[in-house]
């Protein structure tokens, strides 16, 4: 439900996840990311609830639309055509960050 529900552990493979999708968005040319954390408040009760990252990119070559959660334009375009080409840089980003 938020981040401080979890363990070490949880939390190393959460930074290691949010870097690898820096760093692919980054070698596809966004300007601008902006990641957003959906989590529960910390006094519900409710157990089921997740805890969600959104990343919004700028590319250049998409085209705006608009956010409502950052009151801005930002990306459009298809979202299974965008995770084929962030699966395309997975294997490159993992080979940089391993150095």
């Amino acid at each position: 439900g938020n981040i401080l529900e979890t363990d070490i552990q949880t939390r190393e493979s959460l930074d290691r996840a949010i870097y690898i999708a820096m760093n692919i968005l980054e070698n596809m040319g966004a300007r601008m990311i902006t990641g957003i954390e959906y989590s529960k408040r910390f006094n519900a009760s409710d157990k089921d609830q997740r805890l969600l990252y959104s990343f919004l990119p700028k590319i250049p070559q998409s085209p705006g639309a608009f956010s409502e959660a950052q009151l801005r334009w930002i990306n459009n375009h298809y979202p299974e055509d965008f995770a084929a080409a962030c699966r395309l840089q997975l294997r490159a980003a993992l080979k940089r960050i391993k150095g």
